[in-house]
């Protein structure tokens, strides 16, 4: 979790890999972290995640080639698991996602700490974590209980 949040706050994006389309270099349920960059900065062979036009979901991808198209960046691209080409037009001045580090079921577990039941289990887990402190605290003060 630490990572997770340096990583953030040094600038990076986190993405959760919603579908198999990357297997098996990235499961679904998998935490990415990456550093925005320029498209022009995407090489044959890389993954990049970019926003699909017109949906802004965000898709991952293998960069098969690119070149510049004036203001812009053209950037063919392939799922490691599936059959069809992407032809996606970015901004030359625009940002796509460099993956720098996965996490294996990461984004299940940010998934998970965003669920409405996470606001009820995780501060209750909290008030318990501070009366078994205390507790101990206490028993530890009390001659003859164990302590030394």
């Amino acid at each position: 979790m630490i990572v997770i949040v340096l990583s953030l706050l040094l600038g990076q994006k986190a993405i959760v890999i919603g579908s198999s389309s990357m297997k098996p270099t990235l499961e679904p349920g998998d935490l990415v972290l990456e550093l925005q960059r320029g498209p022009a900065n995407a090489s044959p062979g890389e993954i990049v995640s970019f926003s699909e036009p017109g949906s802004g979901r965000t898709l991952t991808r293998r960069v098969i080639a690119g070149a510049p198209e004036g203001r812009q960046v053209r950037l063919i691209a392939k799922a490691d698991n599936a059959d069809t080409i992407d032809n996606i037009t970015v901004p030359r001045d625009g940002l796509i996602g460099f993956p720098l580090r996965s996490i294996p079921w990461g984004g299940r577990v940010v998934e998970a700490l965003d669920s409405p039941a996470a606001l009820l289990i995780i501060p209750g887990l909290i008030v318990l974590l501070i009366a078994f402190s205390d507790l101990r605290r206490r028993r530890e003060e009390v001659p003859g209980s164990g302590a030394f």
